[in-house]
């Protein structure tokens, strides 16, 4: 037996094995932790995507008290 061999090929297998995970979790488990906007992944919270705002613009909205 080589330990080497399958402890390399081991964790090659569970780093594949997780990402296949992860993204069926997302999708079956927890739809409502992210939403896909626009091809981009927004916090269910965020209501940027209800209102059409950029996040940046929401985060710009500060009053100017510069006279």
């Amino acid at each position: 037996m080589e330990p080497k061999s399958s402890t390399n090929d081991d964790d090659n297998d569970d780093e594949d094995d997780d990402d296949d995970d992860d993204d069926d979790n997302v999708d079956s488990e927890s739809p409502k932790s992210l939403e896909t906007v626009s091809g981009f992944l927004i916090p269910s919270g965020c209501d940027c995507h209800v209102t059409q705002r950029p996040h940046r613009e929401r985060k710009k909205k500060k009053k100017r008290m510069k006279e």
